[in-house]
């Protein structure tokens, strides 16, 4: 298996203070995968037909959880406030033409567009040594970290998702 990005010490998220900021990476076993970012306890995250808003962590962990999804949650030194948080997406309805998931997550941490993937974000946050730690939700012995992929396989999975 190729990787983009390979996790090493997750720890399971019964260890994590999930008041903190974190991002979500929503099947982490799939290409692409998904990404969202909680504060203070509450979820965000833009998709192809709206966007998670406000959602608190306890309806996201319980629906990982119910669907088995495949999930690691990034502790991240970085402050953002969640009131910043929540101006910037009511910016958005859904994902917009040329865009994905990840771009509001780059915003609110204050990145350049030039970060297409989620695994060029955490190398980038990794360099600014602004990861505290990682932490798993249903992940299986064999997993490592994120399968390589690129900036078309991620406009392909939108129009996937689009057309379903």
């Amino acid at each position: 298996m190729n990787y983009s990005y390979t996790f090493n010490n997750i720890k399971d998220i019964h260890a994590a203070n999930l008041s903190r900021t974190f991002l979500w990476i929503l099947y982490a076993d799939k290409t692409p995968p998904h990404i969202g970012i909680s504060i203070q306890g509450y979820f965000f995250s833009l998709k192809t037909e709206g966007k998670d808003e406000n959602i608190p962590l306890e309806l996201l962990q319980n629906v990982v959880l119910k669907k088995k999804i495949t999930s690691v949650a990034v502790q991240l030194s970085v402050q953002v406030s969640l009131t910043e948080l929540q101006l910037l997406f009511k910016n958005y309805a859904n994902i917009r033409e040329g865009e994905s998931c990840l771009t509001p997550i780059l915003q609110a941490l204050g990145k350049g567009s030039f970060l297409s993937t989620v695994s060029e974000l955490l190398k980038d946050l990794e360099d600014q040594d602004q990861i505290k730690a990682f932490f798993g939700l249903n992940l299986y012995p064999s997993f490592k970290g994120l399968n390589t992929y690129s900036s078309k396989d991620i406009q392909q999975r939108i129009q996937t998702l689009r057309n379903a």
